[in-house]
């Protein structure tokens, strides 16, 4: 149980490493309604992941012999390496339109700032599809299909990782309603105008560390 863990640490990070999405709920929580939208927005990603992590569990659990072999395993974490490696490509040779991108940004923030629940359901599930982390959480359930033992406490401690970066901030608000507000809102602007930089960094970084990792395991 113990090896995976240790095993399961670069996708653990690497999905509490989700810029956007912290920045949302951060966004979500100056709204008239912000633990109720905030929350709701937190719900998606734990729904979308834990469907994931349900299926491969399932599958795992229902095998006398692991899921995936080594190898297997290894070609996963190469897959997924050279795709966030590919992803980041276009964020580093396309030339940024810095005004149409504060033009985007406003306009994300003016539709969250009226934001219902529903909405704040329906825009993390989209985030949480179209986004990064599903391919590491592909390669950390990758670790947990080919392990013997520890499906469900590998997949859970996964999902808590994906969501733990939004439920900080939440709890944060709800500890410290007179000065989480402000710190809160410095964070989502430094994160809103390097966002770029942020997403190629854990991109290049990410994606080398899985690589190699894949590569290891050959």
């Amino acid at each position: 149980m113990g090896d995976l863990v240790l095993e399961l640490i670069p996708s653990m990070i690497g999905l509490m490493a989700t810029p956007i999405a912290i920045a949302g709920a951060i966004l979500l929580l100056g709204t008239a309604r912000p633990f109720a939208n905030a929350l709701a927005f937190t719900a998606a990603f734990l729904l979308a992941y834990s469907v994931i992590a349900a299926v491969v569990v399932g599958f795992a659990t229902a095998s006398p012999e692991p899921l995936l072999s080594v190898r297997a395993k290894a070609d996963v974490e190469i897959g997924v390496g050279a795709l966030l490696l590919l992803l980041a490509i276009p964020l580093i040779v396309k030339r940024r339109d810095r005004r149409r991108a504060r033009r985007a940004k406003r306009g994300l923030a003016a539709r969250l700032h009226d934001a219902t629940p529903p909405f704040a359901f329906g825009a993390g599930l989209t985030l949480a599809i179209v986004n990064p982390n599903v391919p590491i959480l592909v390669a950390g359930l990758a670790v947990v299909a080919a392990s013997g033992t520890g499906h469900v406490v590998g997949a859970v401690l996964l999902v808590v990782a994906a969501v733990s970066g939004l439920l900080i901030p939440i709890l944060w608000r709800w500890f410290a309603p007179a000065s989480a507000p402000r710190v809160l809102a410095r964070v989502t602007a430094w994160i809103t105008v390097h966002d770029r930089t942020i997403n190629i960094t854990i991109l290049l970084v990410f994606g080398t560390a899985f690589l190699v990792k894949g590569l290891a395991g050959l």
